[in-house]
């Protein structure tokens, strides 16, 4: 049942927008950018769909009738043109999309046996009659995480289709996160989906004594995430192009498809690959000047990145900087308008109609750890009683904490296993895979040319991440870096194709250590309590499933080195072939 949802949430999110998509003149012969607006549309659909139901209670019904309209007509526009040939021509990449979003539920599928030493429970402490059972539980087990971040989105969707209030009932008050604590496109997608086939979440917490669901909804939320943190491929994809080239962007789409690091963000369930996808997107159109108007849509794309999650305003600020260097003031007015039309009325409903700001703007004066919401004056008292000389130290710390090895060069703050499974999620360099790594290093070594612009778009987000969030116990590489991770794939695998008589032999190396790495990953996930699969149908399926995914990712990267340039070069619409 499970499987027949993942298909109809892939065609619903795409199919219909690319109907009305299609009929876009200055996207004529795009595919793969038609593909992102397309995305972005039915992102912005469902959103309205759901923030509308709840803020001005028109019943649920009414706007589910509607969606099923946009669907229908959608679908009708999308068979009638013969869209779908514009979606043949870039089968590669959508099929290492489909992959991309499978190999997470294949993860999921498999049996999680916790240790008495490693169990996470979403409660501060265990709390008797509770079902610690469950889905949810489960993922933070797998995330090696008592932080239950991956479910205030849910928790927004049972608020919008039970109708609860944010000022009166309790969100998840045992930690103090309230309604507002992140932004809401992901928790109104969600619920415009559970209308459109009739979907109930419960009013209680997953793992409450009387909650009902048993997986149900959350499952569907799960696969919607999969899907949601995946699309990042196709504005990637095209960004590697505008700066390295055909050769290198396809090269680098076996790599998005076994990334430990892409698949635990949407494991995870929360949207940082999504905000990704957007800001991926908005510098698509930010850095093409043809046709001028894609200024507006980088705007819009910006916005849609800001209600995905407020630390998109590091990404957002980057692409403001970047127009006022190159003196684009209009551009950069044009840009910023609308950016700050997408903020401005989740700011005004969460600071001034409820007054629970976020805490957003505490986290540059946390010197300690994540800044609590009722602890704001305190955070100011402590940052001006602090000695600049400690302030900048911690900032220098968090700035190595993220764009260094660390857990290679200190083996010994942790466990080694626990340090190498760290790598891949906290450190940016390991984050791209133990053999992407090695690449890239190995590309500043050999001075491999690159624009300046290129380095712009990934030095600036991490300066000023480390303004803004200089504390190592504050943020990791998992939370903010996914966007410049593209780049720095598209420049590690440039690297190796550098090496003209090895580039392909290097590239297949490189891919073997980056599987033997998401290998390790999985296993330290589970704990290495990996015996039991041998006797479960459903964990032989889902590991032979990932041998699959694994397998297409090495037959991708071999037809890409058997392809000619010549043969890539004159795809005129950058993806077919």
């Amino acid at each position: 049942m499970e499987f027949l949802y993942f298909i109809f949430i892939h065609i619903v999110f795409l199919l219909p927008s690319f109907g009305y998509v299609s009929k876009i003149k200055t996207l004529d012969k795009k595919p793969v950018l038609s593909i992102c607006v397309a995305y972005s549309m039915s992102l912005f659909v469902f959103m309205m769909g759901g923030i509308l139901e709840y803020a001005i209670d028109i019943p649920a019904g009414y706007l589910t009738i509607l969606l099923w309209i946009y669907i229908v007509s959608g679908s009708f526009l999308f068979i009638r043109d013969r869209s779908w040939k514009q979606l043949i021509s870039a089968r590669l990449i959508i099929a290492c999309f489909l992959l991309m979003t499978l190999l997470p539920g294949l993860l999921l599928n498999l049996t999680l046996i916790s240790t008495s030493d490693s169990s996470y429970i979403p409660d501060p402490a265990p709390i008797e009659n509770r079902n610690y059972n469950v889905l949810n539980v489960k993922v933070l087990n797998f995330a090696h995480t008592q932080a239950n971040d991956n479910y205030i989105p849910y928790r927004q969707a049972q608020f919008f289709q039970n109708n609860l209030d944010p000022a009166k009932n309790s969100f998840i008050e045992e930690w103090d996160v309230n309604f507002f604590q992140r932004t809401i496109l992901m928790g109104s997608v969600t619920t415009s989906f559970y209308n459109l086939l009739g979907d109930q979440t419960p009013i209680p917490y997953l793992w409450s004594n009387d909650a009902s669901d048993n997986d149900r909804t959350y499952v569907k939320f799960q696969i919607i995430s999969h899907i949601l943190n995946s699309i990042l491929i196709f504005p990637a994809f095209l960004l590697i192009i505008k700066f390295f080239g055909k050769r290198t962007a396809y090269m680098t789409l076996p790599f998005f498809v076994i990334s430990s690091f892409f698949a635990y963000n949407s494991i995870f369930s929360w949207l940082k690959s999504l905000v990704a996808f957007f800001i991926l997107l908005s510098w698509v159109f930010l850095l093409d000047k043809q046709p001028r108007n894609y200024i507006y849509l980088s705007g819009l794309a910006a916005g849609m990145a800001y209600l995905t999650h407020d630390l998109a305003l590091i990404y957002i600020a980057t692409s403001g900087l970047y127009l006022l260097i190159k003196k684009r003031y209009f551009d950069l007015f044009r840009f910023s308008s609308l950016a700050i039309l997408f903020m401005i009325p989740w700011v005004f409903v969460s600071s001034i109609l409820y007054k629970k700001p976020s805490t957003f703007i505490y986290y540059p004066l946390s010197l300690d750890g994540i800044p609590k919401t009722n602890d704001g004056r305190q955070i100011i008292r402590e940052f001006l009683a602090t000695s600049p000389l400690k302030i900048i130290w911690v900032r220098l710390n968090g700035l190595m904490y993220l764009v260094t090895p660390r857990q290679l060069l200190f083996p010994n703050e942790k466990p080694l296993p626990t340090q190498i499974w760290a790598l891949g999620i906290y450190s940016i360099p390991g984050s791209l895979g133990i053999g992407l790594m090695f690449a890239f290093f190995a590309g500043l070594i050999k001075r491999i040319p690159s624009r300046k612009l290129f380095w712009f778009l990934i030095i600036t987000p991490v300066i000023l991440t480390t303004i803004m969030f200089g504390n190592p116990k504050i943020l990791g590489s998992l939370h903010f870096s996914a966007a410049l991770l593209i780049l720095m794939m598209g420049y590690s695998i440039k690297s190796l194709l550098s090496f003209e008589k090895i580039g392909n032999k290097l590239v297949f190396i490189i891919l073997g250590v980056n599987v033997l790495y998401l290998l390790y990953f999985i296993g330290y996930s589970f704990n290495f309590k990996l015996s039991s699969w041998i006797n479960n149908i459903n964990d032989v399926v889902s590991v032979l499933g990932i041998i699959l995914v694994i397998g297409f990712s090495a037959y991708v990267a071999m037809l890409i080195s058997k392809t000619t340039d010549r043969k890539l070069n004159t795809q005129k619409d950058f993806t077919s072939f």
